[in-house]
């Protein structure tokens, strides 16, 4: 998903480096600007300020007079230029505060906008899954730190070019030793940096474990069995053990580049040795006097100073820039879903499907899921989807909902082929219940209704969707009703059982007033009373709507108009209830094994 040697290259870094600053700029041109502005100041005005001091000293050992018209002059600029400076960095410690807050919402934002309109595949692969762990970090933290960083790299650069010319003017060979030495250092950095993005690459997997671990006990789940079984020593050691596998190649790279910084100050402070002993050579031969030894020695230390910024910028942006590219790289992630411009809109009524001759296979698998299946369901038919485990009775659900496109063959809605079909218009018609659906920490109400958002606010239709659900009964006892929060993590908050959320999700998808109703194991949490009540609901509701069902319940799917009983990704037998058991193939022999539980 990542083309990870373009990302550690020198082109991809500038690249990235590019980007993060355009993006920084679309987010707030005005304190973007102000902060480059600022810090490019901030570096070139204690040249200035020291040439000023120069020239007092220098005035000074020439025996001018105490507070003389160019005293006064030099002694005024170097304060006005120092004030200047001084308020700057206060400006910097503004724009920097209020540029974090607006990388807090916008960048999250455009990641959060990003994840919700990829297309379904790209959620169940797991080298997405690594890319987007890699990503939350560049959002979090590692973008706005490149984003202020980039400014400083710049005015450094610019502030060491000033100091450079000056001291090329004595001597060229300084200025070649320095670039020497800076040359050396850039290109160590880019390949310990190149090795913390491999570790990345190569240990995701492991660190995406370590990440699981950290969340597990946040889990009820997790916490109440681990309680009975004691397993959690168990998850705690996996935690240490993958964790500890990416540290220990982080730590190597870590001792590596400390070795060569330390080696590299080392030559810094010997070099700067080296100039500060000829400059005092140039002062007895009365080559430079005081004032001009003490701006040259004082620009030495600005540039050792500049130089050290480089070196730790260098390091870290060639750490992260990778990353950089990598968040890039997510927000432009193609549409693997081909929306066509001339789609047609579906009109607000119960459709007609058709799978004709549909076969399929997951993305990057050569295992065929569904193969050559053909099925028609009429507008307002109430048709289930049996089957063993495996059988491809999700995948059916998924090709139906354009998650995924068909290998083959074609799905008509109305005749229609769906890739022909506005997908907006489309979902219009859909009320859903999946088998794992959205329990949202928002409040009852909401719950609800988001099924329908031109409604959400209608107190009095969400809760007639929460009747038709069996589901009213239960809200009216919670302490604000309607409003009262679905999260022990909120104040106030309640978390309802499996079988309440259960009936919350069946009233989000009545609320939708949906002309296709699909429905996967709606019903996997309620009691035998509690699922005839809600089927009875759904059906008095649906009687103009077309019904698909997935589920292992028969007294559910005996009540279908049309039963698809699929096996091995193919229609093994099809008709209703009776005429099934009848046949007795594998729906019989289903049947039967499970009433055997009720005799």
């Amino acid at each position: 998903m990542g083309k990870g040697n373009e990302k550690l290259s020198l082109k991809g870094n500038i690249k990235a480096f590019i980007w993060i600053t355009r993006l920084s700029f679309s987010f707030n041109k005005f304190i973007y600007g102000l902060f480059i502005v600022s810090e490019v100041l901030s570096e070139i005005i204690p040249v200035l300020i020291t040439f000023f001091a120069a020239q007092v000293i220098s005035q000074l050992a020439s025996g001018t007079e105490f507070f003389s018209n160019e005293i006064l002059f030099y002694l005024v600029s170097a304060f006005a230029l120092t004030l200047l400076r001084n308020l700057l960095h206060q400006v910097i410690d503004y724009s920097i505060a209020r540029f974090n807050y607006i990388w807090d919402i916008k960048a999250w934002e455009l990641f959060l906008n990003k994840s919700a309109s990829l297309d379904f595949q790209y959620l169940e692969s797991p080298d997405f899954n690594i890319m987007q762990q890699k990503v939350r970090e560049a959002v979090n933290w590692r973008g706005t730190n490149v984003a202020l960083y980039a400014p400083d790299l710049i005015s450094s650069f610019l502030s060491l070019i000033l100091i450079s010319g000056i001291l090329f003017s004595l001597n060229p060979i300084f200025v070649i030793a320095i670039v020497s030495l800076e040359l050396v250092r850039f290109m160590l950095n880019r390949k310990f940096g190149k090795s913390l993005y491999s570790f990345w690459d190569s240990k995701g997997e492991t660190k995406h474990h370590a990440s699981y671990a950290q969340g597990a006990f946040e889990n009820e789940d997790v916490v109440r069995e681990s309680k009975i079984y004691g397993f959690a020593k168990v998850v705690i050691g996996r935690y240490k053990k993958e964790l500890g596998e990416f540290y220990d190649a982080s730590v190597r790279n870590l001792n590596n580049r400390t070795i060569f910084r330390v080696l590299m100050t080392i030559l810094d402070d010997i070099l700067t040795l080296v100039i500060q002993i000829w400059l005092i050579t140039k002062v007895f031969a009365r080559q430079i006097d005081v004032g001009g030894y003490s701006f040259y020695l004082a620009n030495i230390s600005t540039v050792a100073g500049s130089l050290n910024k480089l070196q730790t910028a260098f390091s870290w942006l060639s750490e992260q820039l990778p990353f950089i590219s990598e968040l890039r790289d997510y927000l432009e992630l193609p549409d693997l879903i081909h929306k066509t411009p001339e789609a047609q809109k579906v009109i607000n009524t119960a459709p007609t499907i058709e799978f004709r001759n549909v076969t399929f296979k997951y993305p990057g698998t050569e295992k065929i899921i569904l193969n050559n299946v053909n099925f028609t369901i009429k507008a307002g038919d109430k048709v289930a989807l049996v089957g063993e485990n495996g059988a491809g009775k999700t995948t059916i659900i998924k090709l139906l909902a354009r998650f995924y496109d068909v290998t083959s063959g074609e799905i008509l809605i109305n005749g229609v082929n769906i890739k022909d079909i506005d997908l907006e218009s489309y979902y219009k018609l859909w009320g859903v219940l999946f088998q794992s659906f959205a329990k949202m920490w928002f409040s009852v109400r909401e719950n609800i209704g988001i099924g329908n958002l031109e409604d959400i606010n209608n107190l009095e239709m969400i809760r007639q969707a929460a009747q038709k659900a069996d589901a009213d009964g239960y809200i009216s006892k919670l302490p604000k009703q309607y409003e009262t929060l679905l999260s022990r993590d909120f104040k106030g908050g309640v978390e309802p059982s499996g079988g309440q959320w259960q009936k919350i999700g069946i009233a989000r998808a009545m609320f939708a007033n949906p002309k296709l109703i699909v429905l996967d194991e709606p019903t996997s949490s309620l009691d035998a009373l509690a699922e005839a009540e809600v089927f009875a609901n759904i059906h008095e509701l649906s009687k103009e709507s077309t019904i698909v069902m997935i589920s292992h319940r028969f007294a559910t799917v005996r009540n279908a108009t049309n039963i698809l009983v699929l096996k091995d990704g193919e229609i093994l037998e099809q008709g209703n209830h009776e005429q099934l058991l009848r046949n007795g193939q594998l729906y019989a022999q289903m049947f039967n094994e499970q009433a055997k539980g009720y005799r």
